[in-house]
């Protein structure tokens, strides 16, 4: 027999994701707001300072990559591909050099193969 839902909990579990979604959402902009300025500073660019329509094009583009890797920090069938592919997106800039993901992101659950969970297939 399955267990009725239980409607406290869900809204708990509402609020919270909340909260972290509202963290993170304030997260990336106080990074895409310091970006901005260092792109635009050159002692940092030299004479290749940026604009608003390039910082627009990087802009939209750091848009789409959060979409696509957001799966990567959650508990979805693919998110140990996406952290692959986000290594090895990095891999070719830092090479050697990279912190692998889960050094990077302490705080994100590793994947347990050997516990599966609940939809997985």
């Amino acid at each position: 027999m399955a267990k009725k839902p239980n409607a406290y909990l869900e809204r708990q579990d509402a609020v919270k994701q909340k909260y972290l979604d509202v963290g993170e959402e304030m997260g990336m902009q106080k990074m895409w707001d310091y970006i901005q300025i260092a792109l635009r500073d050159p002692e940092i660019m030299g004479k290749d300072t940026m604009g608003r329509k390039r910082l627009e094009k990087l802009y939209h583009k750091c848009q789409n990559l959060a979409n696509y890797y957001h799966t990567a920090f959650t508990f979805d069938v693919e998110a140990d591909h996406r952290q692959q592919e986000l290594d090895g997106q990095l891999r070719e800039v830092w090479g050697e050099e990279l912190t692998e993901f889960y050094d990077r992101y302490p705080y994100v659950k590793k994947i347990d193969y050997s516990k599966p969970k609940k939809g997985w297939v």
